[in-house]
């Protein structure tokens, strides 16, 4: 298993190759309309999560809980998986300070970044009243925005991106707090903007806290860098902590491996594999 969730890692960098385009950090929240958010939009169009495969998830999750051909450690992340389920269909995605990036063909003032308020709305120019996203998933969001546009502007093309605002500490080069697209893998996260693992990775120690909890264990974020997982796809929401685990340092080559660059450390640990 582990020589797959360094496999990942390896391919990662190609989606940039392959037309993936970077999206910015938390640093750059701010984006001009007309470069910046199409430039980020092109290159986040996959698909995100929808209500009915959320509630297919679910029925299969708990039909696999009541069986008992599956392990402690399996249940214990399909648990885990479930909760984070049924909160998203409950309460939906959006919530305030999470940032949508909206283009509007043809109408440049809409195109624009836009911050979900206190009251769970947005604020969009030419729009006279405060749009409500309570309750709705990252999925849902695009089609409802078009829909309220379409009131103001004749035909518009609508284009939504949903950002969330992450953390990422541990095992990689630069950890740090990023604001990413939703539907990104969490692989690619890792490589383009966290560094790339570390040479003391240990993705059995790994885990998501929301808050103080601990939302997702080392099991679920090794089955999500191996099946390319995005966040959304995990059921992650903003301000949500992704700790990549690390091995315990007990002598000088084991912290030295802990500041080897990405390429190298991967190489590393191919070598220690096989």
């Amino acid at each position: 298993m582990r020589q797959l969730i360094l496999a990942g890692f390896l391919l990662a960098p190609w989606t940039a190759v392959l037309g993936q385009q970077p999206v910015p950090q938390a640093g750059s929240v701010t984006l001009t309309p007309v470069d910046s958010v199409v430039t980020l939009l092109a290159g986040s169009r996959r698909a995100k999560i929808t209500r009915e495969q959320l509630q297919a998830s679910l029925s299969q999750i708990e039909a696999a809980l009541g069986s008992s051909g599956y392990s402690g450690a399996i249940k214990s992340v399909r648990e885990a998986e479930a909760e984070l389920i049924r909160r998203r269909l409950e309460e939906g995605d959006l919530f305030p300070g999470d940032v949508i990036a909206l283009q509007v063909l043809g109408d440049p003032q809409m195109t624009n970044n836009y911050t979900v308020t206190p009251r769970r709305t947005l604020l969009i120019p030419g729009i006279p009243d405060e749009i409500s996203v309570n309750g709705l998933l990252r999925s849902e969001i695009e089609d409802y925005l078009a829909r309220v546009i379409a009131q103001y502007v004749r035909n518009p093309s609508v284009w939504v991106e949903p950002l969330m605002r992450v953390s990422i500490f541990g095992a990689v080069n630069r950890p740090g707090f990023l604001i990413v697209p939703a539907s990104m893998p969490l692989p690619d996260i890792i490589m383009q903007f966290a560094g790339g693992p570390s040479g003391n990775i240990d993705p059995d120690r790994s885990k998501v806290t929301r808050g103080d909890r601990e939302v997702l264990p080392g099991e679920a974020i090794e089955e999500a860098i191996r099946e390319a997982r995005s966040i959304d796809a995990l059921n992650l929401q903003s301000g949500d902590r992704i700790e990549m685990g690390a091995k315990p340092a007990r002598n000088f080559l084991g912290r030295a491996l802990g500041v080897l660059g990405g390429a190298a450390s991967l190489t590393f640990l191919l070598v220690r594999i096989f």
